[in-house]
């Protein structure tokens, strides 16, 4: 019995030792399969991770961009503005082309109406698909009253005055003067981003063609 006893023993032992081989072999290869799937999470993530930065920052350069690009959009018109009226040809004197000088300045301009008046409210020249001229024109009288009351005093005289209405229109009113004589030119358009100055490149043109002629 004690000689059958031992091969069984030794039996059972390697038997033991065969299984806790097997189970460390299954333990390490459950380890294993979870390593990798923890990696490939982990690099699922990573990636996940490296293409929210990517569309983060493509984001910020489109916005970047779409900023610089209406940053410097009214420079871009007003080059495209002032180089555009510098090759209209106009004659001292000429009066009767103002109507074709406030054409060119509306199409350039993108305004709706252009109108030159004098100080007491009168239209001297408007472009052809203006509205309203009469009114706007005798706007210019009273634009000229508030620029004397600011201008009072030892303040600065006022030389432009941007209105925006209810009705999302924006005026540029320029006033000037040729030969002692004080004129505005208006200019409305429904474009909100204009500026005091919109009118100053084509004051030359205009000065032009109202002076006296020699």
């Amino acid at each position: 019995m004690t000689l059958l006893s031992l091969p069984l023993g030794l039996v059972a032992a390697v038997l033991l030792l065969a299984a806790g081989w097997l189970a460390g072999v299954k333990r390490g290869a459950d380890a294993r399969e979870q390593l990798r799937g923890l990696t490939f999470l982990q690099g699922r993530e990573m990636q996940e991770m490296r293409e929210r930065h990517a569309a983060e920052a493509s984001r910020r350069e489109r916005l970047l961009k779409t900023t610089i690009e209406e940053t410097l959009a009214p420079l871009v018109r007003r080059d495209r503005f002032d180089l555009d009226l510098s090759r209209l040809d106009v004659d001292a004197g000429r009066r009767r082309d103002l109507g074709l000088l406030l054409d060119k300045i509306a199409e350039v301009g993108n305004f709706s109406t252009v109108v030159l008046a004098d100080e007491e409210g009168l239209p001297l020249a408007a472009n052809g698909r203006g509205s309203e001229v009469d009114r706007r024109a005798a706007d210019a009288s009273l634009v000229l009253l508030l620029a004397d009351r600011l201008g009072s005093g030892e303040r600065p005289q006022p030389r432009a005055m941007v209105v925006h209405d209810s009705a999302d229109e924006t005026t540029v009113c320029r006033i000037f003067e040729v030969a002692g004589r004080r004129l505005m030119l208006s200019a409305t358009t429904t474009d909100g981003r204009l500026t005091p100055t919109a009118l100053d490149p084509v004051l030359v043109k205009v000065v032009a063609m109202l002076a006296p002629s020699e």
